[in-house]
């Protein structure tokens, strides 16, 4: 079998509800963060020093200290030179915090403080030699983060360590504590009073590897009970116990094994061994007589492939689970503790593998639902899980690394409890401490000197600056309850937490302005924005369209862009795109405040938990992302502290939310636009509403007065005008109150009519003449230039035009629901599976199955540098000295091998080019050199860390092999060749051939990366990538391509039951195929028969709600699955959402529409779906049709060549979330826009 470049590498990233499975990858913690070496004065450019420093002790675990204390800090200074250093240097302790970048939760921006400190310390090193100090900075008080660098003249500056002034965490015994973190160490944890973290624990088939384990937990678990730390335990994988004897990843059509991650789930036979295990750990280390109180089964067990090694099919996961919950129970009933159990780490996992066949059998091994990265799409409202016997399911985030930055933290906590979290976490860990080792538990070790010669060393923790808003997190929030959201009707985000132990005076406020800031516009009210964006938008938009370049108006503008947003770093060159993606997006708030009067009971405190006092008898607080802490600080204080904020003042934010409602009947006089005017404000506010929609002539209110929060729906009249062809009628309002500011919305409105029709439902088109349209598109640039033919539905799209415009029609009669698509589509579809009918088991290893032999196997794959790193790193190209290219090869598998055969009467220098981009990449690599028998002739070369690019040089003859390993066959990047070159070897050198060969090395040149002529290669190259070939005379060179495998069987009499491949799902995204996706939402959110509308203290619509009864997905069926069409009812009524993965129990609902009609039809550059849902379907639909009520509707059209064309996508009545449509990890728009039936 050929083995494509495509095949080799499709497992960079996989289905992952929350983002990418390389998370790690993501996190851009310590000196990754932006503006590190500016703030610090450090030189990035630098990687070699003259000396190396090393923390070896504090008096502080972790570099934390509380008030009162003073550091004590010991280092020390190795010389790693040939002669002694002498000086003087200079510590300097600076304060320094981090913010975040807004949009960007990953890579927050370090801020510099100031000086608090210098000292100085004379050096005296011998050459290679090392000299021990230690030093006592003077801490200041305050609490936040400071740096301490090291300056040494002529020499560089040094980053030293972090160190943290923070307020005291408490920590008494809690089986339940309502905040978590990731595993550190537990001196380290109770020093900042976290009480709650996720520990790992593998399940190894073999007896002595788990003792091995069960003596490491011991240790660990009294550890963390000493410190007062929960353990909820997630049991995964260990070594051993699998079918084919290795973990099995993802196959190629012919059965053989891709390089994906892998199922490692045991075999059966292992279960009971299993079980055992379990009880044994919760025997020993439950709740109270342990540390544990809960288990899951495995990190973020996807259907299909995931990250830490699940890859089974949900039958083989439902009976480990059931086996580990029994296992709890039984420990219960037994030995008197208390271990919850809970999966699995998402609710739509959790749905997806516990409840999909509407049985209940699961749901007493439910104690809770683990979630990551669910934000404000809590499964807090369901009423099966609240109304659980003998408690509620609880909601515990265990992986949510969001709140990266000190500013981001009170507000996402808040807001997570708000949302029902039991247990929230929110960070992720590398930004609280350095040196922490995350692939274990303990820390990053380091090698020093003493007098008895070199040793290695645990490293202390460092802490940075987000330790001490952690601190303060703990103290003002911590194990609080909820109470409520103040303003339930309006703004700010306001979040009240009752007191410890009923303590009235002991509750914390955390006031926020900006949730999209936090959780992106699928918070509530994403469109109330500051007046500052709104106003500079408005000048944007109107100047932009002709601004000349270097103008006054273009350069304060671009000036203004930048200064904003400078990590776009905008320039002339790239303003105006800029500018047209930035009106498009949120901005970070600008000059938003809430002003309240201070009367000395209660006080405001920073992110770090800093009292900040109040001017003039009043604080003014700046409202953006960042959260704020207020408590009471005398008898009658929190009360006090509430009546002043309600009656509060919010300034700089628009005064109003406006949403403009979709015309019911068609345009004509009289015809009514309704508009809900919402005063988001606790004062009255008073204006006029103006603005325009389309050609209309429009009827507005004199005057608009309305009380605080209040909320009104008003009419606007059409008072001249006529239909527009295109059913599309731009709309701006405004809503001017005065001093009290503004409010502004754009939307398109539409006639959302369900025309009374009967449609044959044939894929012609010919039915719905004069039926309005209503047009979506990917782009709306594309949108204008296609509209036209889009009002047309019996007419072609011509053939060329780009995808990404549709016009959907829909229609009723006393038997159906229609609904009709008119798809620009350059990509024809041959369809997907019918559903229905689909062999499930072809998912899933057959009996037979391949693997490539690591050893024997020698392919590659061509890639390319990027163009960033082609210019830093990229090799020469022969005919054009001093260009580069970004060609290069990789090995295919682990390794790729070139022979070469050369003279054997003298040497050949031969020099390999690795291209690296930079000395902080992950890229790594491997050299061997073999002789003809095999025997390594050099032993390994291992390079790392490399400077731009490495030219590695050996002498070499006779006949050799060359062989490049890639340890890191997860990163793209390592490993790569991209030049070899061949020189005149020493002459009349000695050696002697062995086996065949003769080879060494001779060393390593980083300067010039790639660069290589008149410097490497005068006698001969090949660049592979290039493919690019001149050798010299006598040297043959041959890049192998064995492909040698393993055939390997699975065992009988055992259910296959690892994925071969990634599932096909109904949807059309999973994976993307041409479809459409219709929904509708006919039951009032009150009466939802599977959620609540809200939990006490809180209002529907802050967590994310279910806003679809209906859904179906209209499929066309590939020939090879018997052709013709398919109706998937995706969502019913009263039932949990699922995704119909392979082997999934069915619910009775669940299946194809038997009488329903669909037809597909694709004819040149045009794509048409016309179906007719029978109202036995939809009765609630059918109701609100007899009733002549309207219904929400909306539609997705779905395209295997380009992205989807959501009908709800950035209208003024949706916003992001509300799982309108299926699947639940692709983004999608509440399904709140109405239709009528036109009588």
């Amino acid at each position: 079998m050929k083995f494509s470049s495509k095949m080799l590498l499709a497992a960079g990233t996989f289905l992952c509800l929350g983002g990418t499975v390389e998370l790690y990858a993501q996190m851009k913690a310590g000196e990754a963060m932006r503006d590190w070496y500016e703030v610090f004065g450090l030189d990035a450019a630098r990687r070699d020093y003259d000396y190396r420093l090393t923390a070896l002790n504090t008096n502080g675990e972790a570099n934390i200290f509380f008030p009162g204390e003073r550091p004590e800090l010991e280092f020390q200074l190795r010389n790693l030179t040939d002669a002694p250093l002498k000086g003087k240097a200079e510590i300097t302790l600076f304060s320094w915090g981090t913010r975040n970048v807004y949009g960007d939760i990953w890579q927050p921006k370090v801020i510099p403080g100031g000086e608090a400190d210098k000292m100085t310390v004379e050096v005296d090193v011998p050459a290679r030699g090392f000299q021990n100090f230690k030093i006592a900075p003077k801490l200041p008080e305050k609490f936040g983060g400071y740096a301490l660098l090291f300056d040494l003249p002529g020499r560089g500056r040094q980053f030293m360590t972090s160190i943290v002034r923070a307020l005291p965490g408490a920590s008494a015994p809690n089986q339940f504590p309502k905040q978590s973190a990731e595993q550190f160490p537990a001196a380290a944890m109770a020093r900042l009073g976290v009480q709650a973290i996720r520990f790992g624990v593998p399940f190894d088939v073999d007896p002595a590897a788990r003792a091995r384990t069960m003596a490491y937990l011991k240790k660990s678990f009294d550890e963390l009970k000493k410190h007062n730390i929960a353990a909820t335990i997630e049991i995964g994988a260990g070594q051993g116990g699998y079918p084919l004897n290795q973990p099995r990843p993802h196959l190629t059509d012919d059965g053989v094994m891709m390089q994906t991650k892998s199922d490692m789930a045991w075999l059966p036979q292992y279960d009971g061994e299993f079980g055992e295990f379990c009880y044994d750990i919760f025997r020993e280390y439950g709740w109270p007589k342990g540390p544990i109180n809960g288990v899951m089964l495995w990190n973020e067990p996807w259907e299909g492939i995931s990250i830490s090694g699940w890859g089974a099919d949900m039958l083989r996961y439902r009976e480990m689970y059931k086996v580990m919950a029994e296992a709890a129970h039984r420990a219960g009933r037994e030995a008197g503790v208390e271990v919850l159990v809970g999966g699995c780490d998402s609710s739509s996992n959790t749905f997806d593998k516990f409840f999909p066949d509407e049985n209940d059998e699961f749901l007493k091994y439910l104690d809770f639902c683990s979630i990551h990265y669910q934000g404000l799409s809590s499964p807090s409202l369901y009423r099966k899980w609240m109304e659980r016997k003998p408690s509620r399911v609880l909601i515990w985030d265990t992986e949510s690394w969001v709140a990266n930055s000190e500013d981001l933290l009170a507000g996402v906590i808040a807001a997570n409890r708000a949302a029902g979290y039991d247990r929230s976490m929110g960070f992720f860990g590398g930004y609280v401490f350095g040196n922490k080792d995350h692939n274990q538990s303990g820390v990053k070790r380091a090698r020093i000197l003493t007098e008895q010669g070199e040793r290695e060393i645990d490293l202390p923790l460092i802490a940075y600056p987000m330790a001490s808003a952690v601190a303060a997190l703990q103290n003002f929030i911590g194990n609080r309850e909820f109470r409520e959201i103040m303003f339930r009707r309006g703004l700010p985000w306001i979040f009240v937490f009752d007191g410890l132990e009923g303590k009235a005076e002991d509750g914390t406020v955390v006031v926020t302005g900006d949730l999209t800031g936090l959780f992106g516009d699928n918070s509530m009210y994403p469109g109330l924005r500051s007046l500052d964006e709104l106003r500079a938008k408005s000048e944007l938009r109107r100047l932009l369209p002709g601004l000349k370049r270097g103008s006054a108006d273009w350069t304060r503008l671009r000036d203004d862009l930048a200064a904003r947003f400078p990590d776009r770093k905008i320039n002339d060159a790239n303003f105006v795109a800029q500018a047209k993606e930035l009106l498009a997006a949120p901005w970070p708030f600008r000059g938003v405040t809430l002003e309240l009067a201070a009367d000395g009971r209660f006080a405001l405190f920073d992110m770090y938990g800093n009292r900040i006092e109040p001017e003039k008898g009043a604080y003014v607080l700046p409202l953006d992302q960042r959260g704020h802490y207020l408590r009471s600080t005398a008898p009658g204080g929190f009360a006090s502290l509430l009546a002043a904020l309600k009656q509060s003042k919010l300034s700089g934010l628009v005064a109003a939310e406006l949403v403009p409602r979709d015309f019911l009947e068609p345009v004509a006089p009289g015809a009514k636009l309704r508009v809900t005017v919402h005063n988001v404000t606790n004062r009255p506010l008073s204006g006029r509403l103006s603005g325009k929609v389309g050609e209309l002539k429009m009827k507005f209110p004199e005057q608009l007065a309305l009380a605080p929060f209040e909320t009104r729906e008003i009419e606007l009249e059409v008072l001249e005008g006529a239909p527009a062809a295109d059913n599309s009628y731009p709309l701006e309002l405004v809503f001017d109150a005065g001093k009290d500011g503004f409010a502004e919305v754009r939307d398109t409105m539409h006639v959302n009519r369900i025309a009374k029709r009967t449609i044959r439902a044939d894929g012609s088109l010919d039915d719905w003449k004069g039926v309005l349209p209503l047009v979506v598109s990917a782009d709306p640039n594309a949108a204008l230039s296609m509209m036209e033919k889009a009002w047309l539905p019996f007419e072609k799209f011509d053939a060329g035009k780009s995808a990404g415009v549709a016009a959907v029609y829909t229609a009723y009669d006393r038997d159906y629901f229609y609904v009709a698509a008119k798809v620009a589509d350059s990509t024809p579809d041959p369809g997907t599976l019918r559903f229905e009918t689909r062999d499930d088991d072809e998912f899933f290893y057959p009996e037979t199955s391949y693997k490539y032999d690591p050893g024997k196997t020698f392919i590659y794959a061509v890639e390319s540098e990027t163009p960033e790193s082609t210019a830093r790193c990229g090799v020469e190209r022969p005919d054009k000295k001093g260009v580069r290219a970004p060609e290069c090869i990789r090995p295919g598998i682990d390794r790729l091998r070139l022979d070469l055969s050369l003279p054997e009467d003298r040497l050949t220098k031969v020099t390999f080019y690795l291209p690296w981009d930079n000395f902080r990449s992950n890229r790594l690599a491997h050299l061997y050199v073999r002789g003809a028998d095999g025997r390594e002739l050099t032993g390994r070369r291992q390079f790392f860390e490399v400077d731009g690019g490495v030219f590695a040089t050996y002498e070499m003859a006779g006949k050799v092999a060359v062989e490049l390993v890639n340890p890191r066959t997860w990163h793209k990047e390592s490993g790569r060749l991209a030049g070899v070159f061949f020189d005149a070897g020493t002459p009349g050198a000695k050696f002697r051939l062995s086996g065949g060969g003769f080879a060494r090395y001779v060393g390593m040149d980083e300067s010039k990366p790639g660069l290589w002529q008149g410097r490497f290669g005068s006698e001969g190259a090949i660049l592979p990538g290039l493919k690019y070939e001149k050798l010299p005379r006598g040297v043959a060179a041959v890049f192998r391509t064995d492909d040698v495998k393993e055939t390997l069987k699975w065992p009988e009499g055992v259910r296959r039951y690892s994925y071969r491949k990634r599932p096909v799902l109904p949807d059309g995204q999973s994976p993307a195929f041409d479809n459409l996706q219709i929904a509708f939402n006919a039951i009032p959110l009150e009466q939802d028969p599977v959620t609540v509308a809200n939990q006490p203290g809180r209002m529907p619509g802050f967590v994310n709600y279910r806003s679809t009864d209906y859904e179906f997905a209209l499929n066309k069926v590939a020939p090879a699955y018997g052709g013709g069409t398919e109706i998937w009812r995706m969502e019913v009524p009263g039932a949990f959402r699922k995704h119909f993965y392979p082997r999934q129990p069915k619910a009775k609902w669940e299946g194809a529409v038997k009488d329903g009609k669909l037809a597909f039809r694709h004819d040149g550059s045009t794509r048409i779906i016309e179906a007719a849902i029978p109202w036995s379907e939809i009765p609630h639909v059918k109701a609100l049709m007899e009733a002549v009520r309207p219904v929400k509707f909306s539609f997705r059209v779905n395209d295997n060549g380009g992205p989807s064309m959501e009908f709800g996508r950035d209208r003024a009545a949706t916003r992001k979330g509300g799982s309108t449509f299926h699947p639940d990890w692709k983004t999608s728009y509440t399904n709140e826009i109405e239709f009528a039936f036109e009588k």
